[in-house]
């Protein structure tokens, strides 16, 4: 089986210090089959280009307006019953080249037991990888005050030296497949990270002259300062309401930790707060109106982000999907129909709080 996909994505950002428009296209191609009665392998490979052409107004700019982001990947993974039937193993790996940070790999292997027909357990370890952003690499921005001495400015820069953040994680799940009608999946992970961003606020100042006002300004370049460490868990249902009809509730659990080593004459800070609520839950609807034809209902609640002190929010999103052969699918889908007018995050300062708006999105799906 061979799937093929192509994707194009245009849109503008407006906010109060900078504007812009950004485009991003992407090229997949994946392809699995059979190697054996006990081997199944699973290759790929793919294209993005992200560019953005910006406009500082004030406060904030990249040191350069334009830029475009180039990646270049392969997915490899091989599958072999250990067991047959009962346990299986999986390896593999992805490996990218990029036009920011060169090589980057991206290994994985998952062990599946499966004792019976009705339950299942899954161990797995793997390591992933977050290439810098544009905000990393070419942010110029300073904030300051007024001081019995001066002004007092401090400097954020990004630099082009930044590397990708590393993940290594431990991941397990179990599975219950409780009669015809429903099903109960539950996991738990534990993550380590480092090479996180974070910003250096050097003590090696200097100091300029605007008219007779001194200007005390610190450097404070953005670099790979930080480690981290994530832990939570997930459970979610399935329930066959019907022949045609299922409904599908999950909840999320997540803590995130981070630290910042000790420093003589620098002082560490991080930009941002941690991102994500603690608690999170979805509930899907999921309809066949026809053979072809299907409707998809979908609430997502998020308790308060205390990082950034705002509240909670319940958004709903719905898609229709009609299924024009076995090989191809049409689908249009809206997220936050109601358009509510609630905040969330962005996990890269200073873009907080951005208001989510009504989005709609047009996808054709061809597989070969």
């Amino acid at each position: 089986e061979s799937t093929l996909q192509f994707s194009f994505y245009k849109y503008d950002v407006d906010y109060n210090f900078l504007n812009g428009s950004m485009t991003n296209s992407t090229l997949d191609y994946q392809r699995r089959q059979q190697a054996g009665e006990a081997n199944e392998v699973f290759w790929g490979g793919g294209y993005q280009q992200y560019g953005d052409n910006t406009v500082s107004r004030y406060f904030a700019a990249f040191a350069v307006p334009t830029s475009v982001y180039r990646d270049g990947y392969m997915v490899f993974r091989d599958e072999f019953q250990l067991v047959p039937d009962k346990l299986v193993l999986s390896a593999g790996s992805r490996v990218d080249y990029n036009s920011w940070t060169g090589f980057e790999l991206q290994p994985s292997v998952r062990l599946l037991l499966t004792p019976n027909n009705k339950q299942s357990l899954w161990l797995a370890a793997s390591r992933a990888v977050r290439t810098p952003s544009r905000y990393d690499r070419d942010l110029q921005t300073a904030y300051g005050y007024q001081s019995p001495f001066g002004e007092i400015v401090v400097a954020e820069v990004g630099s082009h030296q930044m590397r990708s953040e590393i993940e290594r994680s431990l991941e397990a799940g179990y599975r219950l497949q409780a009669g015809r009608n429903w099903s109960i999946d539950a996991s738990v992970f534990l993550s380590f990270y480092s090479q996180v961003q974070a910003t250096k606020i050097s003590m090696n100042y200097f100091v300029t002259m605007v008219g007779q006002t001194p200007v005390i300004t610190f450097p404070a370049p953005i670099g790979n300062y930080g480690t981290g460490r994530n832990l939570g868990g997930e459970i979610s249902a399935t329930w066959q309401v019907r022949p045609q009809w299922k409904i599908i509730p999950s909840y999320s659990y997540l803590k995130e930790d981070r630290w910042l080593p000790n420093t003589t004459g620098q002082q560490l800070s991080w930009d941002d707060n941690p991102a994500d609520p603690r608690h999170q839950g979805l509930l899907r609807s999921q309809y066949d109106v026809s053979r072809n034809w299907k409707l998809d209902l979908g609430a997502r609640l998020k308790t308060r982000n205390l990082g950034y002190n705002l509240g909670g929010s319940a958004l709903f999103d719905a898609q229709v999907s009609w299924r024009a052969s076995r090989s191809s699918n049409l689908s249009f889908s809206v997220q936050n129909l109601l358009n509510r007018q609630t905040l969330q995050t962005y996990s890269e300062a200073p873009f907080v709080a951005i208001p989510v708006r009504r989005t709609m999105t047009l996808a054709w799906r061809q597989t070969f």
